[in-house]
């Protein structure tokens, strides 16, 4: 949404989050129904990079909105994110992943890319190499 906003979207922006009463400064819905009007956008999932310098990775990390789970959505963004962090130069990617999340855990351990990782305090850290 920030990125939207600072880009100069004209549009109205709604953000919807059950968690949440207000996101950076706009009122939240819980729900697009409890909005009740027509959107004609609607983003259900977001994934991006941070890139570091000093070791020439990137740590990785998205998001996928709870009704569109389990669609391969995860994986789509996995590989899009992949071939452009190839295409720049970067070695490979990092990510945390909590123990309890076994739907993002088989999306790194099926990627295809040279994957390790370990366990400490719930929290699986993974490094996939694209060499």
């Amino acid at each position: 949404m920030s990125g939207l906003i600072e880009a100069g979207y004209e549009g109205k922006i709604v953000p919807v989050n059950r968690k949440a009463d207000e996101l950076l400064g706009l009122a939240n819905y819980k729900s697009l129904d409890e909005y009740g009007d027509d959107v004609d956008l609607s983003i259900i999932a977001v994934g991006r990079y941070y890139f570091d310098t000093k070791t020439n990775r990137a740590e990785v990390a998205f998001v996928v909105g709870d009704r569109w789970q389990g669609r391969g959505i995860g994986k789509f963004l996995l590989g899009t994110l992949t071939r452009i962090a190839k295409r720049n130069g970067i070695r490979g990617f990092t990510a945390e992943v909590l123990a309890e999340n076994k739907a993002m855990q088989a999306v790194f351990n099926r990627c295809g890319l040279k994957v390790s990782s370990g366990l400490h305090d719930r929290v699986y850290s993974y490094i996939l190499d694209f060499e």
